[in-house]
Parts: C-alpha cells; structure tokens; sequence
C-alpha cells in the first residue's frame, strides 16, 4: 500500500531526492519495485466556502480516488467516472474530445482498485451519465459531495502495527492497519480498508508520541481506561494533525494554532534531549 509522509520545515527538498535515489537503486538491486511522489496536498481540513479551497480539495479528492484510498464499488466507479469527465468536459459540444480521453486513459477516471471491468462496456455507460448530466459545472462539488460520507474523505492515512506492547483488549485488531486522521475522529481500518472501529476526539482521554509509537488512552465499557499503542515513525505529523483538530473544535485560531504546535514541537526535542542524554 501507499505510505505518505510530510515534509519537514527543516528539511531540503535536495535532500530529499537524495534520499529517494539511493533507496530506489536499493530497491533495483534486490529486484524490487519502489516510487516516490512529491504532492502538494492540504493538510488540515475544515469547513470553508472559499472556491479556490474548495476546488484544491478536489484535486486531491480525486487524486485519492484514483489511487484506490476509497472502497468503491463498481456501480458508484461509473457515476464518478462521468462526473470527472464532465469536470474536464463541461461544454457538451466537447463529447467527442470526452470519449476520445476515456478510451486512450481510462487509469483517469477509474480507480485502479477497479480491474474487473470491460472497458467498452464501462465506456458506454460513462458517457451516458456524461451526456446526461445537465449540470457539468456543478460537477466538482457533487464529486465531493458523493464522497463526503467515505470514512476516508478528507483523511490523513498512516500505516500503522498494532504493538505487542498492548495489553489483549480487542482481538479484532490486526497486526497491520491504516489509521486515517480526520477534522472529527480517527478511525482504524484493516489493509482491506474495512473499518475496524472509530475513536471521536471526544472519546480519547489523552495521546501521546515517542519517536516510533503513537499512543492513545480510550475508554472501555467497563469505565476502565485501556492505552492503545501503534508503531509508526510518523507519530510528529499524527500528533501535529490531531492538535490541530482539536484546538479547530474548540475554536482556537489558526495563530493560536501554530502557536500551540510550536510549543509542542520545542517540548518534543526537549524530551527526545533528555533521552538522548540519558
């Protein structure tokens, strides 16, 4: 599966490329198969009006549908087939251009978790929803709109490990799992990307990181409190999303915001000092 990550304030995008190159020769000498990407994406999420934002979130909404980061089946893979076309078709006169681009790349528009499919068939049907559909230019945000119940919209997704350091509380967590940061929750999902349960910001009595676990307190049934320990060595950018969500609920400020992170990130060196240290 795709693992993404962020890049640092500190880090040289130079030193980045360096990066990929040695592990992209490493991986070439064992016969292996590795990319690298460089996307920009938004990070936090939140309730907005703004077009320009509205229309960036798209894109990577669609980005991510076509990647495979959506359970879509092969019905509602037609419906949103014809609606990116009609985003990139909106005049009707350009039917011809619409068809021409669906047959030569059909990778475009249908999600590459979709392989079963006959592709004249499926051409077929598109582009009878395409025709069909009066309002092309309101197409971007039904797409959205459509997707907005999907437990993995406007999530931030990590592959995780359920740690041997947890204490045998729930044994429907698998070894390995993507957790998805949303504006709202997080949710645990199997690498089939079926959901294995949600935890509200509400629900969580505290978290916290070190360099290689992110670790969450919830409550159970029983009024005892269980801690919850995943192994990712993307635990700086969880811990940073999920301040951010949570000073976003209790209407903080975006200054306000980076403020607190800013204090956050200096009591985290702080600590990884000491440790060091010790």
């Amino acid at each position: 599966d795709t693992q993404e990550g962020f890049i640092e304030e500190d880090e040289l995008f130079c030193d980045l490329l360096s990066i990929w190159e040695k592990e992209t020769e490493s991986a070439f000498k064992v016969r292996d198969s590795i990319s690298f990407k460089l996307f920009l994406k938004e990070k936090i999420f939140y309730d907005t009006n703004d077009e320009d934002v509205l229309s960036f979130r798209y894109y990577q909404t669609a980005y991510d549908y076509l990647s495979g980061r959506f359970y879509i089946d092969s019905d509602k893979g037609i419906g949103f087939a014809s609606l990116k076309l009609c985003i990139e078709y909106p005049d009707s006169s350009d039917s011809s251009c619409a068809f021409k681009s669906l047959n030569d790349r059909p990778d475009l528009y249908i999600p590459e978790t979709i392989r079963d499919y006959n592709k004249d068939e499926w051409c077929q049907k598109i582009m009878e929803l395409y025709i069909n559909l009066t309002d092309k230019e309101g197409a971007k945000f039904l797409f959205m709109e459509k997707l907005h119940s999907n437990e993995f919209y406007c999530a931030h997704q990590f592959l995780v490990k359920f740690s041997d350091k947890n204490q045998i509380m729930n044994s429907s967590f698998p070894e390995e799992m993507i957790l998805s940061v949303k504006p709202d929750c997080i949710n645990l999902h199997n690498m089939e990307r079926e959901l294995v349960c949600t935890y509200h910001y509400n629900q969580i009595v505290n978290w916290g990181v070190s360099s290689i676990y992110f670790v969450f307190v919830v409550p159970e049934e029983d009024e005892e409190v269980f801690k919850i320990y995943l192994e990712t060595p993307h635990t700086k950018n969880i811990q940073n999303l999920m301040e951010s969500y949570v000073n976003l609920l209790c209407g903080r400020s975006e200054n306000e915001i980076e403020k607190i992170l800013r204090d956050t990130e200096k009591k985290l060196e702080s600590v990884k000092a000491y440790r060091d240290k010790a």
